[in-house]
């Protein structure tokens, strides 16, 4: 049996996060079957963010204004339950 795939159907973008974090939480979305974009572009459902002012961030969100932006906690917390749970609570 596999690892679960809570994270499928997933393309997120980080904005502002710590080189180490980065690394951690990319292997976290890859491993449980979702999708990391340097980029931001159409396929992108999420942008995971430190903080929602900086000017990296806005031309992020105008690059897909449906992408949902959210903290990075959303992901820890997803990951530590290991399952996907509601964005709502983490929106920046």
């Amino acid at each position: 049996m596999g690892l679960p795939s809570f994270f499928r159907g997933v393309t997120v973008s980080f904005c502002d996060v710590d080189d180490g974090d980065l690394k951690k939480l990319t292997r976290y979305v890859v491993a449980y079957d979702g999708d990391v974009s340097e980029t931001v572009d159409e396929t992108t459902t999420l942008i995971d963010a430190k903080e929602d002012t900086s000017e990296t961030l806005l031309d992020m969100k105008a690059s897909n204004p449906d992408a949902v932006v959210v903290s990075t906690r959303w992901l820890q917390d997803c990951i530590s339950k290991q399952s996907h749970i509601s964005k709502e609570n983490y929106k920046l």
